[in-house]
């Protein structure tokens, strides 16, 4: 199939289920007040129940999923057009991604994750060839991955505010 079969077959493949892409901000809405009051309200009885006990522990399974749940929207934030549901994105931010250091501005580069010239390739952002990559770069990710909230940390609490002050740390 060459390139003009292709968009051809993309673009019919579009039209005819075109309608599943609208959004209904009722649905968004009530999904993510849903989600995060959940996952808040698991959260604290995580905290208020014994510890150790099948309470704590239901606590924290319903805690991880509505945290799951409510984070995904982040993935239907970046493929929204600026302009839409403006509310909606600012109340993400406040709910779920201030408070767990992931704000949705941080995954930007996921679009380009879709285009052909990036997909799967090492200019991919989301791409990481883990199976692929010897043991010893493979165990150097998984070390870090802990330091990771203290790097949002310094990004934007230390960084961030340096940025405002002298432009030479904007870079």
């Amino acid at each position: 199939m060459n390139a003009s079969e292709q968009k051809g077959w993309i673009r019919e493949a579009h039209a005819q289920i075109g309608d599943l892409f609208s959004r209904r901000a009722g649905i968004y809405w009530c999904d993510l007040l849903v989600s995060a009051g959940a996952a808040w309200l698991a959260t604290i009885a995580y905290f208020m129940l014994p510890y150790g006990s099948l309470g704590q522990i239901f606590a924290f399974v319903v805690a991880g999923i509505a945290f799951y749940r409510a984070g995904t929207f982040m993935h239907e934030i970046i493929h929204m057009a600026r302009s839409e549901m403006v509310g909606f994105k600012h109340a993400w931010n406040l709910l779920i991604g201030i408070p767990l250091l992931m704000p949705w501005i941080l995954y930007r580069n996921h679009i380009e994750h879709h285009s052909r010239a990036h997909f799967g390739t090492p200019r991919d952002g989301e791409y990481l060839p883990l199976a692929a990559a010897p043991l010893r770069e493979t165990l150097f990710y998984l070390l870090r991955l802990p330091l990771l909230p203290l790097m949002a940390f310094a990004r934007f609490a230390i960084a961030g505010p340096l940025s405002r002050l002298s432009p030479r740390f904007r870079a």
